[in-house]
């Protein structure tokens, strides 16, 4: 330790002293005493940092080891916690994962599709479980199932004088036929084999171009076997169904310009369609149908000059006379075969099969023409077994 005296006396002297001037006691004391004890702290400062620096080494030593003997704990810990999860997972593959839903054990391999079932909806309709994706669809394909079984309710029903049944009015006239054809096959089974629509209008066909030839009109007979086959057809169901007074043919006249010779004579008189067969005047003041006239002159002007007139037997049957306000351009009244006009110039047939063209005529062939017509049509009421009858329906 350093001691510092307050007293001038006291300090070490070397040499001769030298004289001094007398100083008041404790005015150069002062000055002296400060200084040192100013080195005193400077040392003092310096030794501190030399300390903590040793003191701060001390204490990350001391860190480290407490860190150490901190991980050794945790990965002992981490080891006990994976041998106990690899027991867990064998536990679970031998006994089964529990469902968090139902309880049950279930195995690994079937887990996800048992948990799968829990998310289904079922089907209040067949009880089915389905996905929530699917769900939409499988109803939709119900209400489809549905509305196939389910008939629509049919608006204007007629029902059938026949049998009763109920039909829309688009299906009735065709249940009819169905009906006319099968009287026509009941009645027309005790004839002669011989007597098949075939094979009359075969003896009609040949009996029209013999006598064609003998009056030398056969260059005019434009008779279709085709055609006359259906034509017996229907002559036949006429026959089963209708009166003998209204079930044989008629003789009628069809004026038309030559454009149309080709198609009657391979297809036949057409009814107007409005499509692909068009109406030569207007659309039919006493129905949409073949306008005829059991007149030969009464309509020439119908060939517009250069045309001609076909001469055929016509099935008209059941004759309506028909209102040009309430039937123009509609079909044929139920429950009949043919329109006629008031007057009863016109007839108005509204199928091909009701009518045979036999032959296309002029001014000068027509007289021939009727007469050979005329043996044809006794003909074919001697078939039918129909009385020969002339005059007007």
């Amino acid at each position: 330790m350093i001691t510092i005296s307050d007293s001038e006396d006291e300090l070490p002297t070397w040499g001769p002293k030298a004289p001094q001037k007398r100083k008041t006691p404790g005015s150069a004391a002062i000055p002296r005493k400060k200084e040192l004890k100013a080195n005193l702290t400077n040392l003092t400062n310096l030794k501190e940092p030399a300390i903590s620096t040793i003191e701060s080494e001390g204490t990350q030593e001391e860190g480290e080891q407490k860190r150490s003997k901190r991980r050794k704990p945790q990965s002992e810990t981490q080891n006990s916690s994976n041998s106990s999860n690899s027991s867990m997972l064998n536990q679970a593959w031998t006994c089964g994962l529990p469902c968090q839903i139902c309880d049950k054990l279930i195995s690994p391999r079937e887990f996800l599709a048992h948990s799968r079932q829990h998310t289904l909806i079922p089907c209040e309709l067949c009880s089915e479980m389905l996905d929530p994706s699917d769900f939409l669809e499988h109803m939709n394909h119900h209400e489809k199932t549905k509305q196939d079984t389910q008939a629509p309710p049919s608006p204007e029903l007629m029902p059938c004088e026949v049998c009763g049944d109920l039909f829309m009015l688009s299906e009735y006239l065709q249940h009819l036929q169905e009906h006319d054809l099968a009287i026509a096959k009941a009645k027309t089974k005790d004839l002669p084999e011989c007597e098949t629509p075939v094979l009359m209008a075969a003896r009609w066909v040949e009996q029209l171009r013999c006598d064609a030839d003998t009056q030398n009109l056969l260059s005019s007979c434009i008779v279709n076997f085709d055609l006359a086959v259906s034509f017996a057809e229907r002559a036949l169901r006429e026959k089963s169904r209708l009166v003998p007074r209204l079930a044989g043919p008629w003789v009628v006249y069809h004026w038309t310009p030559s454009k149309n010779f080709k198609n009657i004579i391979y297809t036949n008189l057409q009814v107007p369609d409005q499509k692909h067969i068009l109406n030569q005047t207007d659309d039919g003041f006493y129905g949409a149908g073949i306008y005829t006239s059991p007149s030969f002159l009464s309509f020439e002007d119908y060939a517009h000059g250069r045309g001609g007139c076909f001469l055929c037997l016509g099935l008209p049957g059941r004759q309506y006379r028909a209102n040009e306000h309430q039937d123009r351009g509609r079909p044929c009244r139920p429950n009949y075969e043919t329109h006629t006009s008031p007057n009863r110039e016109e007839w108005v047939f509204f199928a091909s099969d009701q009518l045979l063209p036999c032959f296309l005529i002029d001014r000068a062939t027509q007289p021939r023409a009727l007469h050979t017509v005329q043996l044809l049509e006794a003909s074919i009421r001697k078939d039918l077994g129909l009385p020969q009858m002339q005059p007007d329906p």
